[in-house]
């Protein structure tokens, strides 16, 4: 709705919108924001699973600690490579 990042959006909200995102666009690909996969690399597997169930053509994962910090400010951190490659598998 033209807000900025706050996290106040929940996995379960993200899905309902990816399934009337996909549902409206029918045969367009689109591609959903996970965030962090909201949690360890067992949530990323269900954010990754969710949003292939709803339509989406791909999702985006981050790769910042929670809580995390907006792309452009200061203080950020990464998640250990280690917790990254679980992620992916």
């Amino acid at each position: 709705y033209g807000y900025p990042d706050c996290q106040l959006v929940s996995y379960q909200e993200m899905l309902t919108s990816a399934f009337n995102i996909c549902s409206a666009l029918r045969s367009t690909p689109c591609i959903g924001d996970g965030d962090t996969g909201y949690g360890n690399a067992v949530n990323v597997k269900r954010t990754v699973r969710g949003y292939a169930q709803a339509g989406l053509a791909g999702v985006m994962i981050e790769d910042q600690v929670a809580p995390k910090r907006c792309g452009h400010t200061r203080g950020k951190a990464v998640v250990s490579r280690e917790e990254a490659v679980a992620r992916i598998r």
